[in-house]
């Protein structure tokens, strides 16, 4: 069923879709979780006929081949006329109304382009007008760490930075922002796209997002979370029992792992929903996301194989490395340091029969007393 409750919006929400490239739409329902995203950035201030009209408008605009529009002359064409519900207390010529405009139109482009965090207003700031002015690989302290030739899924993904370096998934909206490292109350958080249904509408020419990125982002999800994406001997013999709900493998572990990230998905959605869609129970959870985690992988994150997404790689690569056990538990399933697992695993054997000799020799004092 449409996301809309009744047929004037419907109209209008298969409208949205066949414009941003969905043509399927509502027989194919793969975009529901995009278009319910898109709805939920609707202020107050404007009605939903009236935010899916402009937000129509605006796309045509930049689809169009000639002649080519810019931001700018979109903007200073809203700007000049009265269209429906844009700045209706404003007069046009007045300094609010662009604000204004500009507001809604660069809204408007994030939300399309999964990046709305980027093209909002902060504090006199928005972050894409910034981002040319930055080199893309700012983000490295050592450059050099790029040139490793490839790291292994198995040693690299989303359990293993969880365990060794406390590093939680956080979903989010802005494909902008996938792979992406982040430091959020003192605590570091992964950042993954939530939303890969829309790889369909982003990557075409008007937004130009490369296919070859929406590859490598498809393709990362099994590295993450697939990364032992061949089931163990055990598993296969033990799955009638459930063997993977209580086994401590790595194997078993990153599959309850995957298991509690895609619920987490499920619960909270994107983040920076600020307006109910028109059917408030429609899930914002992507089920394209779950398929592509349950992709096969391929063994090795490689800068040929992820040229894009390499220096965010590189970035978590150097963090894992540099992270330290925190608990005998971590330490104790730590493997990447061999020479710290066998000094500590022999150290705790010696530890432990150094004990059992201590209180074979307290009881052999005991007895002779007696």
């Amino acid at each position: 069923m449409p996301l809309g409750n009744n047929t004037a919006p419907a109209n209008n929400i298969i409208r949205l879709a066949h414009t941003l490239g969905f043509i399927d739409y509502p027989k194919e329902k793969t975009a529901e979780p995009y278009l319910s995203y898109i709805l939920k950035q609707r202020t107050d201030n404007h009605s939903e006929a009236n935010y899916v009209n402009l937000f129509v408008e605006v796309v045509k605009r930049f689809q169009a081949t000639a002649p080519v529009a810019t931001v700018q002359s979109v903007i200073d064409n809203l700007v000049l006329t009265n269209f429906p519900g844009l700045s209706a207390n404003t007069a046009v010529g007045d300094d609010r109304r662009k604000e204004d405009v500009e507001d809604t139109v660069m809204c408007i482009l994030g939300t399309w382009a999964t990046m709305l965090s980027s093209f909002q207003n902060k504090r006199q700031h928005r972050e894409v007008v910034a981002a040319y002015s930055m080199s893309s690989y700012a983000i490295l302290d050592d450059l050099g760490v790029q040139e490793s030739l490839s790291i292994s899924a198995k040693r690299l993904n989303a359990f293993t930075l969880n365990v060794f370096s406390g590093v939680d998934v956080q979903w989010t909206p802005n494909v902008s922002r996938h792979l992406l490292l982040t430091n959020v109350g003192g605590r570091h958080v992964l950042e993954l796209f939530s939303l890969p249904c829309a790889f369909c509408s982003i990557t075409s020419l008007a937004v130009g997002i490369p296919r070859e990125l929406q590859q490598e982002i498809s393709e990362s999800y099994a590295m993450l979370f697939n990364a032992w994406c061949i089931k163990p001997l055990h598993v296969n013999l033990g799955e009638v029992f459930g063997i993977r709900k209580m086994c401590w493998c790595r194997s078993c572990c990153a599959y309850r792992y995957r298991k509690r990230c895609i619920h987490a998905c499920r619960s909270h959605g994107p983040a920076t929903s600020r307006h109910n869609a028109a059917n408030p129970t429609q899930s914002d959870f992507d089920p394209t996301l779950e398929n592509l985690m349950m992709k096969d992988s391929t063994d090795s994150w490689t800068p040929v194989s992820f040229p894009y997404l390499w220096p965010r790689i590189a970035r978590l690569e150097k963090h894992l490395q540099s992270s330290r056990p925190w608990s005998l538990w971590v330490l104790f399933r730590d493997r990447r340091d061999t020479l710290q697992f066998w000094t500590f695993l022999f150290g705790t054997v010696i530890l432990f029969l150094t004990v059992i000799q201590v209180l074979l020799g307290i009881a052999q004092v005991v007895g002779s007393f007696q």
